[in-house]
């Protein structure tokens, strides 16, 4: 019955096919192209840091209160979560499918600052990062330098190239796999602390003392017994800028006016927070090189093919800024598979409407 009212009607019927056919060219040109399918839920990545924790003290300090406050979150379905060896915690929180990411990240937000009371002051003072983490990568791009070590070389893009891809429109997260973050390390030596009759928290404690703001107050402010005409700002001494400052540290007096320094105990050096990771970079022409790695995450629901030629475009712009001695390659782009695919798709298709034409 209802062909019948098509066949009797082949202007109608052709006016409804070509409707047809320009619906699914506008859907098809609008469509988020993606490695796959959109079926994993979204993901929440809580991040804290304990300096010097192993990680069983880190799961009992760090996670166990922050696991308490997310359980029961809004549409959560399941958490997960990771405790190294190098003082990092992991949780990830996942949400049932088609939950609003933002949401989801104010949510667990929100009960990660209800934990932050019972938290030690250590990581309270290195603060808990609550990202957004999508698990499709776009791009990952590995730099090496032949003059560079690994710590300037991840300083310089941290600086310089990862801001520069995190506001990619589609991109949902840059990281640098393996980073090499700027930090003051202390090597303190056991035997003079034994001879000296001193511990580790005594070294603390006078590190965590002097590196400190400090403020001056101020001259001829209100309320005053005299009119002034001015008041004058007292700037304090800022936190330590320099290695030199900080091997000058006393550590202790001695009766005699002499003083105990931390060069004197410690070896102090300018160099990287962790070596947890590394990576190599090899090819054709070049083997196991030290490199860095950067990874481009799709934000959900992002155009893959789009989000991909954009970042390669930034990231050309920017390598002609970049010093002589620094390289980049694409070590891994998932949008090879998705563009052939898209070619086998149209090849299909254009076969099957031939062959239709043909009958």
């Amino acid at each position: 019955m209802i062909s019948r009212f098509f066949i009797e009607r082949p202007r109608f019927a052709g006016v409804i096919a070509i409707i047809i056919v320009l619906l699914g060219i506008i859907a098809y040109r609008n469509l988020p192209l993606e490695e796959y399918p959109a079926l994993t839920p979204p993901q929440i990545v809580v991040t804290a840091t304990y300096p010097g924790a192993d990680a069983e003290t880190l799961y009992k300090t760090v996670i166990a209160p922050l696991e308490e406050e997310i359980n029961g979150a809004k549409n959560m379905i399941y958490m997960s979560s990771t405790a190294s060896a190098n003082g990092i915690a992991l949780i990830s929180v996942y949400f049932d499918v088609g939950t609003n990411s933002d949401d989801a990240r104010v949510e667990v937000n929100n009960r990660v600052q209800l934990a932050l009371s019972r938290l030690p002051e250590d990581v309270r003072r290195q603060g808990i990062q609550v990202r957004e983490r999508s698990t499709d990568l776009v791009k990952v791009y590995t730099f090496i330098s032949d003059k560079r070590s690994d710590v300037d070389l991840s300083n310089y893009l941290a600086i310089n190239v990862v801001d520069e891809l995190k506001r990619v429109r589609g991109v949902g997260d840059v990281v640098i796999f393996g980073e090499r973050k700027y930090a003051v390390r202390i090597w303190v030596d056991p035997d003079k602390l034994a001879k000296l009759g001193l511990t580790p928290e005594d070294v603390m404690s006078a590190i965590s003392a002097q590196n400190e703001e400090f403020y001056g107050g101020s001259l001829a402010d209100e309320p005053t017994s005299k009119m002034y005409l001015f008041t004058y700002r007292v700037k304090g001494e800022s936190r330590l800028p320099s290695v030199e400052d900080f091997g000058n540290i006393i550590i202790r007096t001695n009766p005699d006016g002499s003083s105990l320094k931390l060069r004197d105990i410690a070896k102090v050096s300018l160099d990287a927070e962790s070596y947890a990771t590394s990576s190599l970079y090899s090819n054709k022409g070049i083997r196991g090189k030290p490199s860095i790695s950067v990874g481009v995450f799709l934000s959900p629901g992002a155009n893959a093919l789009e989000v991909g030629d954009e970042a390669d475009n930034t990231l050309k712009e920017l390598s002609k800024n970049f010093p002589a001695d620094i390289k980049y390659f694409t070590v891994y782009d998932p949008t090879v598979f998705i563009r052939a695919s898209i070619n086998e798709v149209l090849k299909t298709l254009t076969e099957a409407i031939v062959l239709v034409a043909l009958t």
